[in-house]
């Protein structure tokens, strides 16, 4: 890559912290030295309303566990622990980018902004200010959040570069492994010359040992434009009236701000067609001139999309290399997701004709990118595209899925999770991509017919995430469908599905004996006692990972056929049973020899000191207990 990134770290500091009953009080006492001290003191407010959010581990229509509990004041600060009243995100650690229904990994990802979020979150505060400090209650497992980015919520203005581009990042940071303890998370930001509302959180899991839990944040600001003189001494005021925090390890602010600040001055809004010549016969053209065509490309495909096009910038004979279209195989966009806009993909279209797979998640924001431009790439791009992804793009709705299913007849893979306009009349146009093997719908609009008539006409179908599709209502229609007409199925995602029923559910287990990934969390209508989780170790040779969170019924008996049967079983997660013993446990681990990652949390019959034995008797394997600590 182009940048060099040198990584800087300074002391921990560690502070104690408040007592959750001042939390009202020192609300009371900041507000009452707002009014005393006008525009030139510091101001302190909460998040008023969670805007958007990639992912959250709690049901779509209730408060627990759900992304909404971000907003507001602190609910469980200073305790530490897992906690329902907290915002959780649906994943964490390496795990589930092992599991077989995970995407392959793209070979080149921009990585000179230093792109590692897996989740992000945004949340609307009540009044414009200009940021002198970010406040993050993590309350349990903490250190998920890379980047803190900042806008104003209707002017959409960057500081960064002027233009009508709506994000700035006020601080980013690779992911480190923090201590294990309740903390208010509050790093140097960068100082910024507009008034903002709306802050976003990227946050990555990968370094966790459990769920990261958020409990609120504030955001420290003044109304009135600080001079660069005053910064540094309100930033000292901030820190003197907030609660005591141990911000991440004092981290260098900006770690990647200052390289994606660059990066963006040069490139611009990646309009690429404006491009400087060289002189012509100039010595350094000639050196290069002399090297084969192909070895110029070899050289140009270690680069990513953002180098590339700097590249094209510097000379005719760069730009033509650099707009080779074998260097546009795959397009991962979702690291630069702020800077692609119509433009982007307009000045795209050019060079992506062979293009195969495509990356556009988290793309479109505030209307960056219209339907209109995504139709136009789509016509001419799309002929021999495998993968598409489109995770949380707002752009996406029947029209555009109308050009999916037209103008991509290779279409193997497709991810719309988060797509909140994917509804039942949107979905249906996806019926002619009869080649598709993996679709990811988490959290869309999709409904019972709507599914079924996908399921039909995809018999190729082997990875379907329907977790958390609140408006499919009968399930058990969907799960006897996916017997009948899609016989490869490898993965199957029903996270927080109501209404199953075990005779249909078993019929579906016997009849998709290639299974290796099974996530039925939180479908509480399965009973052990009905045998639907011995039917699944007894049928699913090839079972890689099961997730049987939070049914209560889950027993020995279906612990013991597991470790008979289910021999190469990675993951397991049986969080919430009051009906299983140590004894069946240690069976699982002794008998599963490819086990990784195994959940006990809240099983009544696994003590602490279970858990500890086997951590050291079974050290490959993962184990979580979680808990709660309100001491």
């Amino acid at each position: 890559m182009l940048f060099t990134v040198l990584k800087k770290f300074r002391k921990i500091f560690k502070t104690s912290h408040k007592t959750k009953m001042n939390k009202a009080e020192d609300q009371a006492g900041n507000d009452k030295l707002s009014k005393e001290n006008g525009e030139s003191c510091i101001v302190r407010i909460f998040g008023q309303d969670v805007t958007d959010f990639s992912s959250q581990y709690g049901a779509e229509s209730r408060m627990t566990y759900a992304a909404q509990n971000l907003a507001g004041n602190y609910n469980i600060y200073p305790n530490y622990g897992d906690f329902t009243q907290a915002c959780v995100f649906r994943t964490y650690g390496p795990w589930w980018r092992m599991a077989p229904s995970a995407f392959k990994p793209y070979r080149k990802t921009p990585t000179a902004v230093g792109f590692e979020s897996e989740d992000y979150i945004e949340v609307l505060f009540e009044e414009r200010l200009y940021p002198i400090a970010v406040q993050i209650y993590e309350t349990y497992n903490p250190g998920a959040i890379v980047k803190i980015m900042a806008s104003d919520y209707k002017a959409g203005t960057n500081v960064d570069t002027g233009k009508q581009s709506k994000w700035i990042t006020l601080w980013s940071s690779p992911a480190v492994e923090t201590e294990q303890r309740v903390r208010i998370f509050s790093p140097p930001i960068k100082k910024i010359d507009t008034r903002v509302n709306l802050i976003r959180l990227e946050l990555n899991h990968s370094l966790l040992g459990y769920y990261t839990e958020l409990d609120c944040i504030m955001l420290c600001g003044v109304r009135s434009r600080p001079q660069s003189t005053d910064y540094p001494n309100l930033r000292v005021q901030a820190s003197q009236l907030d609660p005591p925090r141990t911000p991440r390890e004092q981290a260098m602010p900006g770690f990647y701000a200052q390289e994606e600040e660059k990066m963006v001055k040069e490139l611009g809004s990646l309009k690429l067609n404006d491009v400087y010549q060289c002189p012509e016969g100039g010595e350094g053209k000639q050196l290069f001139e002399m090297l084969p065509g192909e070895v110029i490309v070899m050289i140009l495909a270690y680069l990513d999309f953002p180098s590339l096009a700097r590249v094209a910038q510097t000379c005719r004979l760069l730009k033509e290399h650099a707009y080779d279209h074998i260097l546009y195989l795959e397009m991962n966009l979702q690291p630069i997701w702020h800077m692609v806009s119509n433009t982007t993909l307009d000045g795209l279209s050019r060079r992506c004709q062979h293009l195969q797979r495509l990356n556009l998640s988290w793309c479109g924001k505030s209307g960056t990118i219209k339907g209109s431009a995504f139709k136009r790439f789509l016509s001419s791009c799309a002929s021999s595209l495998v993968t598409l992804q489109l995770s949380c793009c707002s752009f996406i709705n029947k029209d555009t899925m109308l050009h999916i299913s037209r103008f991509c007849p290779q279409l193997k893979e497709l991810d719309l999770s988060g797509c909140g306009d994917v509804d039942k009349m949107s979905a249906l146009v996806l019926t002619p991509l009869t080649n598709l093997e993996r679709l990811n719908l988490y959290r869309t609009k999709i409904d019972t017919i709507t599914i079924i008539a996908l399921i039909r006409s995809m018999p190729e179908l082997q990875h379907l995430n329907l977790g958390s599709c609140k408006m499919i209502t009968n399930i058990v229609e969907v799960v006897l469908q996916l017997r009948l007409n899609c016989p490869k199925l490898k993965s199957l995602d029903l996270w927080r599905a109501r209404e199953m029923d075990d005779s249909v559910f078993q019929e579906f287990v016997a009849g998709c004996p290639l299974l290796e990934e099974l996530d039925v969390g939180w479908c509480s209508d399965l009973r052990s006692v009905n045998g639907s989780f011995t039917c699944i170790a007894e049928n699913c040779k090839n079972l890689k990972k099961l997730f049987l969170t939070a049914n209560r019924t889950v027993c020995d008996n279906d612990l013991l056929s597991l470790a008979k049967h289910s021999r190469h079983l990675q993951q397991l997660d049986i969080l919430g049973t009051r009906e299983v013993s140590s004894k069946a446990v240690e069976q699982v681990l002794a008998s599963c020899k490819e086990m990784v990652f195994f959940d006990v949390s809240f099983c009544a019959g696994v003590t602490d000191n279970d858990v500890a034995l086997w951590k050291v008797k079974y050290p490959a394997v993962n184990i979580k207990k979680s808990f709660q600590n309100t001491s």
